[in-house]
């Protein structure tokens, strides 16, 4: 009699303990609810605004121009780009052989960076960029840049959004 008491005692706490889980589990929020706020709220805030980039030289900010862009609710714009863009912008005076630094303003970093120096005969020229940063020319002369960013999935297969800038440099 006592082991069988024993047995219905362990069996019933048992079931409390199980039904109790079961009842705290079911009382959490939906994982997926959830995760689609939490979601749609970080879109929200993407998808919003451009990105903001900061283009500088030791203390000296680099003003750009917003050029291409494919970014959530804003869509897609096509700019001139190359020398057509930054025909009217004011170069910025730098220092020859100082370094351009390159940044973004509150997103994540892109997947890919990419900066360009525009040529006289609408070519341009691939500008390696080490840790966001490139050094400025040497030689004397009005430079223009145009600086593009890619987002992708994190499998890389799909784009999430791009921006481009174009900016003026002038080395003395």
């Amino acid at each position: 009699m006592k082991l069988r008491n024993l047995l219905q005692w362990r069996w019933g706490l048992l079931l409390l303990v199980v039904a109790g889980s079961i009842g705290w589990v079911l009382s959490l929020p939906n994982p997926r609810e959830w995760k689609t706020q939490v979601s749609s709220k970080v879109r929200e805030l993407a998808q919003d605004s451009l990105p903001v980039f900061v283009v500088t030289t030791g203390e000296t900010v680099i003003p750009v121009t917003q050029s291409t862009y494919c970014w959530g609710n804003r869509g897609c714009a096509d700019y001139a780009w190359g020398k057509m863009m930054t025909k009217q912008i004011e170069p910025t005076i730098v220092e020859a052989g100082s370094t351009i630094h390159i940044g973004l303003e509150d997103v994540a970093a892109p997947s890919i960076l990419n900066a360009q120096q525009f040529l006289d005969d609408n070519g341009y020229e691939i500008v390696k960029l080490a840790d966001g940063a490139f050094k400025a020319p040497t030689a004397r002369g009005v430079y223009h840049y145009g600086i593009s960013a890619y987002w992708k999935t994190d499998d890389g297969k799909y784009s999430k959004g791009d921006s481009s800038v174009v900016f003026v440099i002038e080395v003395k």
